[in-house]
């Protein structure tokens, strides 16, 4: 494995437990879930913060969908909820096929729009964690199960395979999407070394895949065929997320919870955008 030492610099702090970084490239503006309060937070490039939004309930990830509104994964209301521009609230699924969500986690989307999210609260001792996609229709369904806190969520640059990062195991899970929209097989993309668990996760445009290693205080990055090339620091032990941005999409954002604070760093290569 590569070491690095590139510079870390600390944005924001004050935060608790923060979570969800997601970079809105129209303004240059970083968000920012607080995961034990209702808010949703705003961080200017200059490191000021404010109230962007109250959740629900509690959020965690977050992205922004093609049209601008703020998707966010909302724990304890167990639901994936939409904030406008102006931070208005609005339930988006809640349930699939009758069931009700455990309490949703992260989530991306592909270029179509549809929408993939995990849902693993209460799965960190015994697997009834899930994966789900929210099409473009709004209909809802189950991928993948019996998941042991299915965690960190990100498409390939292709959008053929899907990544899930399974904490308590420390390992990174796989599968192919079928042209149906279906899951293959689950495979193993990478058992990951102690100490910690993966969270949050991007890939970059080599199809890198930038992994918070929570509990190892280290940005874990992982090449297209499954191996650690590089570690950079977290400053902190307790990494949550990761987020591409900036002008060139080469800055690194991460949340960081042992600190409480927004940290980046300056990636070699851009962050992948689906749009």
């Amino acid at each position: 494995m590569a070491q690095t030492a590139p510079e870390l610099t600390k944005l924001a702090e004050g935060f608790q437990f923060c979570e969800g970084p997601a970079y809105e490239r129209s303004t240059g503006y970083l968000y920012v879930v607080n995961c034990q309060s209702d808010n949703i937070h705003r961080v200017y490039p200059d490191g000021r913060v404010e109230v962007f939004a109250k959740a629900p309930g509690s959020g965690n990830g977050s992205t922004f969908a093609k049209d601008g509104t703020l998707w966010v994964c909302d724990y304890k209301r167990k639901a994936i909820v939409r904030f406008d521009r102006n931070g208005k609230a609005e339930i988006i699924a809640e349930e699939c096929d009758g069931k009700p969500f455990l309490g949703p986690n992260d989530l991306c989307f592909d270029s179509r729009g549809n929408l993939y999210f995990t849902d693993p609260a209460g799965s960190w001792d015994k697997p009834i964690g899930a994966v789900y996609r929210r099409n473009v229709d709004g209909k809802v369904q189950r991928l993948a199960e019996r998941l042991q806190f299915p965690n960190g969520i990100a498409l390939s640059r292709d959008e053929k395979w899907l990544y899930v990062a399974e904490s308590p195991r420390n390992r990174i899970l796989r599968w192919q999407i079928r042209p149906d929209g279906t899951l293959g097989e689950m495979e193993v993309f990478i058992q990951l070394p102690p100490p910690g668990g993966p969270d949050g996760m991007r890939f970059d445009t080599r199809g890198n895949l930038w992994v918070a290693q929570f509990g190892a205080g280290k940005i874990l990055v992982v090449s297209p065929d499954g191996k650690v090339w590089r570690s950079y620091p977290a400053g902190g032990k307790n990494p949550t997320n990761v987020e591409f941005g900036g002008k060139d999409n080469r800055t690194l954002f991460i949340t960081e919870t042992e600190t409480n604070a927004v940290y980046t760093l300056r990636a070699p290569y851009p962050g992948l955008k689906r749009w």
